[in-house]
């Protein structure tokens, strides 16, 4: 048998570990990565006190690493394999975190105490003991809106919209857009922003640095009603690891804004300048809703004049104290509007204020113009005071020629109002003789006038008398007369023309026969007389 020799035996302690690398080709920015050692004994000896390493990438974090394995300095060991089999293997894995960007080049190598014959499929030199992983950049955007909970119908909103770029890389090429809630009207928006199909885009945003943010606003005109929904989203050319936080979708990128619905009533009064005392006045109140939104509930009312009587009132209207109201209005649309009417009776004299107002349960941004005190729901109407005078006339059928006869006037006011300066007069007839009057009159022309009474209420009256001597003869047509100041509804019953307030006499002729006799005082008997008459 033959001797081994001393060359034989080195070379039977050969152990060829070979080393293969594994990892991704790619990675997100801040991504995790595990990488895959494979050390193999190719031998043909085993391979003892085997010492396995990993050379990490420049800018990765180290997390984690199998069997007991640590890191130092950039280069993560595990503990020595005491012998590692001809044809055996093992396997190391080691996890990082990735950088924000990069192009990463991860090593692993293995020694061993055993003489290795080949060692540049163990000294990290082979491609496949090499990966190299290409960080993919990610930039997380963050989309936070803003915009008031509430806004009056047609009011002006302003919605922000803030956009931070929550890294770790920068955002490349930031477009900003926000979806407009249905029926707003576009009013402007920041930093050249503009508006599209209910949409408001901005000029891209060329790059936004890792924690930088910027903010965006836009104004628009609040609808009449409704709950108003506005999103805000953002999107880079930097893939976005996380864009649920940008696309809209999560609530703080979303603004619900309801409008609080207001309706401008307006109430405009018409009614007569001018009615005479005791007389009808229709008052009208014309309600119209200025919007700009749909008025609920609406209630009218009027407030009657003090000493007015209640008529009437149209569309089921009804009085009570003074105050005529309406069933309410259920709705009144924006430039609707609706009328209503009421009916009095004037008292008999003053100055009538009439009011009319109306409120709904829907908030109005001008009260001014309903509650009653602007001018235009506001009616002044004067009472045309008015006093009915009657004069009704008396005196003799007839009266004997050259005899005195008096004549009794009564005026009579019938209202409704006091009649002011009231002048009473009587014509006497042709021929009559004045004697005197009552009451200071006096007699010029052939008529009789009496001082003027200042004021004859309603219901009240005055007597008046005249005495004159009647002539030979004829038949003598006296007749009485008034006037006053305040208007007189029916002059005919004090002008002097109806019956009541004419006499008519007739003089009853007398003649005056003076007989004159004459005769002898003594006469013989049986002698003759003669008498005279003339």
């Amino acid at each position: 048998m033959a001797t081994a020799t001393g060359a034989d035996l080195a070379a039977a302690d050969d152990a060829d570990l070979s080393v293969s690398k594994s990892g991704p080709a790619t990675v997100a920015a801040l991504g995790t990565i595990t990488y895959t050692l494979t050390i193999e004994n190719l031998g043909p000896s085993d391979a003892t006190d085997v010492a396995v390493q990993d050379d990490l990438p420049s800018g990765v974090t180290f997390l984690s690493a199998s069997d007991g394995g640590s890191e130092a300095g950039g280069v993560a060991t595990w503990p020595t394999v005491a012998s590692l089999a001809n044809g055996a293997s093992l396997t190391r894995t080691v996890t990082v975190i990735a950088p924000a960007s990069g192009t990463l080049l991860n090593i692993g190598s293995a020694t061993s105490s055993t003489g290795d014959p080949d060692a540049s499929n163990n000294d990290g030199s082979a491609s496949a003991s090499r990966v190299t992983t290409t960080v993919t950049e990610g930039a997380d955007l963050e989309v936070t809106k803003s915009g008031p909970a509430t806004v009056n119908a047609l009011g002006s909103i302003t919605y922000t919209l803030a956009v931070t770029n929550n890294g770790p890389s920068p955002a490349i090429g930031v477009d900003v857009q926000d979806d407009l809630p249905s029926g707003v009207t576009f009013v402007s928006a920041s930093d050249g922003g503009t508006e599209s199909g209910g949409v408001v885009t901005w000029p891209t945003v060329a790059s936004l640095a890792n924690a930088a943010s910027f903010t965006r606003t836009v104004t628009v005109t609040a609808p009449a009603s409704g709950t108003l929904l506005n999103i805000g989203s953002a999107s880079a050319i930097t893939p976005d690891p996380v864009d649920s936080n940008n696309n809209g979708s999560a609530s703080a990128s979303r603004v619900t804004t309801t409008v609080t619905e207001e309706a401008d009533l307006e109430v405009v009064k018409s009614g007569p300048a001018t009615v005479n005392a005791l007389g009808s006045i229709t008052y009208t109140l014309v309600v119209t809703n200025h919007g700009p939104s749909t008025a609920a509930g609406v209630d009218i009312r009027d407030d009657l004049p003090s000493g007015v009587t209640f008529v009437s009132a149209s569309s089921g209207g009804t009085e009570s104290g003074g105050v005529v109201t309406w069933p309410t209005v259920a709705t009144l649309a924006n430039g609707a509007g609706v009328t209503r009417t009421v009916t009095v009776i004037a008292p008999a004299s003053g100055t009538l204020l009439n009011v009319g107002s109306a409120t709904a349960s829907t908030a109005d941004p001008d009260a001014s113009n309903n509650d009653g005190s602007a001018t235009g729901s506001r009616v002044t109407t004067t009472v045309t005071e008015e006093a009915d005078l009657e004069v009704a006339k008396s005196g003799p059928a007839t009266v004997n020629a050259g005899r005195n006869l008096t004549y009794t006037i009564v005026v009579t006011n019938h209202g409704p109002s006091t009649a002011a300066s009231v002048v009473v007069q009587d014509e006497l007839p042709p021929d009559v003789t004045f004697v005197s009057a009552s009451n200071g009159g006096s007699e010029a022309g052939g008529v009789v006038t009496w001082p003027t009474v200042t004021n004859l209420a309603n219901g009240a009256s005055v007597t008046r008398t005249v005495t004159v001597t009647a002539p030979a003869s004829g038949t003598l047509l006296n007749a009485g007369s008034a006037t006053s100041s305040t208007n007189d509804p029916d002059a005919s019953n004090n002008n002097g023309s109806a019956a009541a307030s004419r006499v008519t006499t007739t003089v009853a002729e007398q003649a005056d026969l003076a007989v004159a006799k004459s005769g002898p005082a003594t006469v013989g008997a049986l002698g003759s007389i003669t008498y005279t008459l003339v």
